[in-house]
């Protein structure tokens, strides 16, 4: 979600504000935002750790446990930092996404571009966003599954792993892939190519 927030980003500069995007988006630039990432990514993570070496003791660290961040990090206080952390990367995500896709939008049509490619485009950026966003909800849809379902705890963890990240991954090759008129082109070439091709 932090990657698709910072590609909205970077849409919006490039569409409403096109004579500064070379100023703006440079290289040295894009290692900072990688960077920036990176590290909000790690102190999500990484004070679970430092509250599970002080609350736990060490015979915890040779146990036998189900691999899942509930039961190793079980601390309250792990539990409420996560739920905390969640809800603050989900609302600045949503809003990021909303405020650059809309002015995109707005851009396009008063540009008398081709909105409606536009309008295609950012609804499925949208459905790989709400793919992507149930990371966030995940603990909650886990407890809410399990209640539902007590014994299936590794065939819901397979499914919300599916749903999670394999297939906003799949989404990405359609939006910039297969929309793509020279790329389409060129891949309907070849498939067919394939498909006409003796057997030996």
């Amino acid at each position: 979600p932090l990657n698709l927030a910072f590609m909205a980003a970077e849409c919006y500069i490039a569409v409403c504000v096109p004579l500064r995007y070379n100023y703006i988006c440079t290289a040295k630039r894009t290692y900072i935002v990688i960077g920036i990432i990176w590290a909000m990514s790690s102190l999500s993570v990484l004070p679970d750790v430092f509250i599970l070496l002080a609350t736990e003791p060490l015979e915890f660290l040779n146990s036998r446990v189900y691999c899942s961040r509930d039961t190793v990090f079980r601390s309250t206080y792990s539990l409420k930092k996560r739920d905390t952390s969640h809800i603050v990367f989900l609302v600045v995500v949503w809003l990021t996404l909303f405020y650059t896709y809309f002015r995109i939008l707005f851009v396009a049509k008063a540009a008398n571009a081709d909105a409606k490619k536009a309008r295609n485009t950012i609804l499925l950026h949208g459905f790989q966003v709400l793919l992507c966003m149930m990371v966030y909800v995940q603990p909650m849809l886990i407890q809410a599954f399990i209640y539902l379902f007590p014994r299936g705890l590794s065939s819901i963890a397979f499914l919300l792993f599916i749903i999670n990240q394999i297939l906003p991954r799949f989404v990405s090759p359609i939006v910039y892939g297969l929309r793509d008129r020279t790329f389409r082109k060129y891949f309907k070439r070849y498939l067919c190519t394939l498909n006409n091709t003796p057997s030996v």
